[in-house]
């Protein structure tokens, strides 16, 4: 089993992204170092990305300057975030604190 440093969070968070492709999908999965992504575009591991994501109750998306790919598979892919400024973590952090963690049996 993998260990993580970091909770995961069951989310429903609209994105746009581009880069080395550009598109939109669903995050699933949140956590302050990366997430899950549901879309129909086709991504390579190592892709890298810019991510806007519309965080709920948020007047602005949360912006993450560079994401890499890390897994893909039809329709979904994951990513890690490399460079999120100070207070962008700080928002996206905010947001995770309100959220209830995902626990080892509900991660598929």
């Amino acid at each position: 089993m993998i260990s993580r440093h970091n909770p995961r969070f069951r989310v429903d968070v609209p994105l746009s992204f581009l880069g080395d492709k550009e598109g939109e999908g669903t995050v699933l999965e949140l956590s302050k170092s990366g997430c899950q992504i549901k879309t129909a575009v086709s991504l390579e591991v190592g892709n890298y990305l810019a991510l806007n994501m519309g965080l709920p109750g948020q007047s602005s998306p949360m912006n993450v300057e560079v994401a890499v790919v890390r897994w893909a598979r039809e329709g979904q892919f994951g990513v890690v975030f490399i460079i999120c400024a100070d207070a962008e973590q700080t928002r996206l952090r905010q947001y995770l604190q309100a959220l209830p963690a995902l626990s080892a049996l509900d991660v598929v």
